[in-house]
């Protein structure tokens, strides 16, 4: 995957990805409204098939570990003992989702659907374990909701379901 971040991109949904991040001002009706995050976070010279790649890569990953550690708080809050066994097969299965995902290798609203919905569950599941309101607990609930405000502004059907499902 990573031998590939240089080479070429599809004329499907990479290719209208890069049109959105290259001329967000052209594109002002659309379905979603990820490219106006991606180029408010980054600058327009940041703005090419490989930096995007590595945007994706880095968003799934940095998503994955939070929702990862999350998991492994929330067992452990829970009393269940969590084993370095348990631990690598977890892990790998995440890594294997992750593996997965390469249909859209450019950062695009799937991966920061990813990224703003797997860091809500890691927060949420944070939180969780304890059994009493702590200031920290507060925070972690409040910025897993913010976070999915945010995917509510890029997709709206996307953040409607996980609101219903938290």
């Amino acid at each position: 995957l990573l031998l590939t971040f240089h080479r070429g991109f599809d004329l499907g949904d990479e290719g209208m990805h890069l049109l959105l991040y290259k001329y967000p001002q052209e594109y002002k009706v659309t379905i979603y409204n990820h490219h106006y995050l991606v180029t408010a976070l980054l600058p327009s010279s940041w703005i090419n098939v490989f930096n995007l790649r590595v945007a994706w890569l880095t968003g799934e990953l940095a998503g994955g570990i939070v929702l990862f550690c999350g998991c492994i708080a929330f067992m452990r809050g829970r009393g269940i003992k969590v084993t370095s066994t348990d631990t690598a097969l977890f892990l790998l299965s995440g890594a294997n989702a992750l593996a997965l995902s390469i249909h859209d290798r450019i950062i695009g609203y799937n991966s920061i659907s990813n990224l703003l919905l797997n860091t809500s569950a890691g927060l949420l599941l944070f939180a969780l374990p304890s059994k009493q309101y702590s200031l920290r607990n507060g925070w972690l609930i409040a910025g897993a909701f913010f976070l999915v405000a945010v995917q509510f502004f890029i997709k709206p059907t996307a953040a409607l379901g996980a609101l219903l499902l938290e």
